[in-house]
């Protein structure tokens, strides 16, 4: 009998064994080794990200806002001032051999300026004050003879780059404009540029506008002299752009104003002006200037 409770006892022993050994696993080969433990999840990320860490876009700016923007960075205390001058009908040029008809794009001289515009806004990250002087009646003529909107392609360009533009109708204009379109004691004009055509003596706006091969409202070198001294800044940036200056007009507006003037000697050419180059000297042996 004492057996048999013996037994049961190393039975029982052996089942608790058993169950304290449940970590505990044999090989084939009789030694017990520990189960492998099961490794701990990883921390999950959550699925949502906070809407507190986002940062909300910034809303576009309107058309008018944009205008203001752009508006509230330009230097009010200079003046850039880039003139027009107008472009020969097509009415008269014809009569010309073909090598020597002019403007047979009407844009020449408004597409220059939009590109110096262009550049002048880069180079001074937008804060240059630019006037834009445009010979009026040649364009209205050549409107009417293309039967195109020019008068508002034009002003399309004065909303596109923020500048101020100032129709003229004579020659007069250009002058009364730099000695009081603004308070030049207080505010002096830093830049002067002229696109048009021109000879050794003055600048021709209306050439072949109205009578072929001639002009009634220009800029005469004998009337530089009514500019008035306080007018320039004595570090401006002067150039015409127009046929010939260089060889006498440019000298007279240094006389006159005390600023050099680029200006060249021989002809200056369009022709490129649709692909956005600036007007190049086309005469053998011609260059710029001051």
């Amino acid at each position: 009998m004492m057996r048999f409770f013996q037994a049961g006892k190393v039975v029982a022993a052996i089942g608790i064994a058993w169950l304290a050994m449940g970590s505990v696993a044999f090989s084939q080969d009789g030694v017990s080794r520990p189960k492998p433990a099961t490794p701990a999840s990883a921390p999950q990320s959550p699925s949502t990200t906070n809407a507190t860490d986002i940062t909300p876009a910034k809303p576009e700016l309107t058309p008018e806002q944009k205008r203001a923007a752009a508006l509230a960075k330009i230097d009010r205390s200079r003046e850039y001032i880039i003139v027009s001058g107008g472009p020969a009908l097509r009415e008269w040029e014809k009569y010309r051999r073909e090598t020597h008809q002019h403007d047979k794009w009407w844009g020449n001289f408004v597409r220059t300026a939009r590109l110096r515009m262009q550049e002048l806004k880069k180079q001074t990250n937008g804060t240059v004050n630019i006037t834009w002087l445009v010979y009026r009646p040649g364009y209205r003529n050549r409107a009417d003879e293309d039967g195109e909107p020019l008068i508002s392609h034009i002003e399309s360009v004065r909303d596109k780059y923020y500048v101020n533009l100032v129709w003229f109708d004579h020659g007069d204009d250009v002058i009364n404009y730099l000695n009081r379109g603004q308070n030049r004691r207080a505010v002096k004009v830093n830049g002067f540029e002229y696109f048009g055509h021109s000879n050794k003596y003055c600048f021709a706006f209306d050439y072949s506008n109205e009578i072929l091969g001639a002009s009634k409202a220009f800029l005469h070198q004998k009337d530089l002299t009514k500019i008035e001294r306080k007018v320039f800044d004595r570090r401006a940036y002067c150039k015409s752009w127009g046929c010939h200056s260089g060889e006498s007009f440019s000298q007279a507006f240094k006389r006159a104003t005390g600023v050099k003037m680029i200006g060249a000697v021989g002809k200056t050419d369009y022709s490129d002006t649709w692909k956005m180059i600036l007007p190049t000297i086309s005469t053998s042996g011609g260059r710029w200037v001051q």
